[in-house]
């Protein structure tokens, strides 16, 4: 009778320790083969906060994160940034020495035909115009396709800012135009002063598809967000934003 419970005993210990090898392992799997995504948990904006908005800007984002944490997780120095909408994207943003290598690798820096989203090699998160690119896909849901939200009258006049938030903390930006161009780079022309920058900041306010009214100046800061429109080739969509004082 004891070699019999003894027997049995055994035998469910053996089932249970099957049943535990075989979830570790399956977990390690799907951990394996999950997406590789650079999207941070979305807050969605209540329209309680929308009302407070100019109160106090910062109740539209989500609390700043520690972008240490995410370069260790994806083993990627070249994380620098983090970029909120609300309602469209809260997204980590890359840099490299150039801007063609985030075009096809991902967050992780594995080939990746969707690329990341990233700021432009030329300036820093400090500079007058930070200029981020990102594609635009039929196909894949990706951030930046998002970005066509803009097109729509009341989502551009109901959705007015954006946050970028790099280590030393966070600049909330106003929405100041939306346009597309063709053929025309001269968004792209970064590192400009004075008079020069003043009339890039007027270029973007002109042909636009909307635009609202903001003051600005040669010292103010903007920020200006590109990707493809499918209207036609090299055809752009071209966000720009201002800094708020």
């Amino acid at each position: 009778m004891e070699k019999r419970r003894i027997k049995l005993l055994t035998s469910f210990l053996i089932v249970v320790l099957v049943c535990c090898l075989t979830y570790i392992v399956s977990a390690k799997v799907f951990e394996y083969n999950k997406p590789v995504t650079n999207e941070i948990a979305q807050k969605i904006v209540e329209p309680e906060e929308k009302k407070e908005e100019k109160e106090d800007l910062n109740n539209l984002f989500s609390p700043d994160v520690d972008l240490n944490y995410y370069r260790e997780l994806y083993k990627n120095k070249n994380i620098v940034a983090r970029l909120e909408i609300p309602n469209m994207f809260n997204i980590l943003l890359t840099q490299s020495s150039n801007n063609e290598y985030y075009l096809n690798h991902s967050i992780d820096n594995k080939k990746d035909i969707k690329g990341t989203e990233y700021i432009d090699y030329r300036v820093t998160t400090d500079s007058q115009q930070i200029n981020i690119y990102g594609h635009n896909s039929k196909t894949y849901d990706i951030p930046f396709r998002k970005l066509e939200k803009y097109l729509n009258e009341d989502f551009f006049n109901n959705n007015q800012y954006i946050l970028l938030q790099d280590d030393k903390g966070r600049k909330i930006y106003r929405v100041f135009a939306i346009k597309e161009v063709n053929k025309d780079y001269s968004h792209m022309k970064v590192n400009l002063t004075g008079e020069d920058f003043l009339k890039q900041i007027s270029n973007l306010g002109n042909n636009v598809i909307y635009r609202r009214d903001i003051d600005f100046t040669q010292d103010s800061k903007i920020l200006v967000l590109q990707t493809c429109s499918y209207a036609s080739d090299d055809s752009y969509y071209v966000i720009t934003a201002i800094l708020e004082e």
